[in-house]
C-alpha cells in the first residue's frame, strides 16, 4: 500500500479560510484518498496530541511533518494551500527528495 502526505494550508486564520476550515478539507481529502486504497499521513491530526498532551512550537510540528512526508510514496495537495508557505516548504521538500507531488486523486492514481 502506497503511503501519502495530505498537504494543505492549516495555519491561516482569515475569515475565508479559518484553521477548522483547512481542518476539514485535509480530512476530506484524505478520506477520498483512503479510500482510493492508499495508507494517508495528515499533518492536521497533531490537534489531537496538542489536545492531549500539550503544544508544541510551530517548527516542531513541521519538523515531524518533514519525517513523515521523507517516507512518504507521494504528496497531495488540497484546496486552498496557495500562498501557504508551509505548504511551498513541503513541496520544495518532496521535489529535492523524489516524492511526487500530486494536484488531483487522478494523478496520484497514476503514480
Amino acid at each position: 500500500m502506497k503511503r501519502v502526505f495530505i498537504s494543505g494550508a492549516l495555519n491561516s486564520f482569515t475569515e475565508e479560510k479559518g484553521f477548522l476550515d483547512n481542518v476539514h478539507r485535509m480530512l476530506k481529502m484524505a478520506g477520498k484518498v483512503r479510500n482510493a486504497g492508499f495508507a494517508v499521513y495528515v499533518p492536521c491530526n497533531d490537534i489531537l496530541t496538542s489536545i492531549s498532551n500539550g503544544g508544541l512550537k510551530h517548527e516542531e510540528y513541521y519538523a515531524h511533518d518533514l519525517v513523515w512526508l521523507g517516507v512518504c510514496d507521494a504528496m497531495i495537495l488540497t484546496p486552498g494551500w496557495e500562498g501557504s508557505k508551509g505548504v511551498m516548504g513541503e513541496i520544495s521538500y518532496a521535489k529535492k527528495h523524489g516524492i511526487p507531488v500530486c494536484r488531483t486523486l487522478e494523478e496520484l492514481e497514476l503514480i
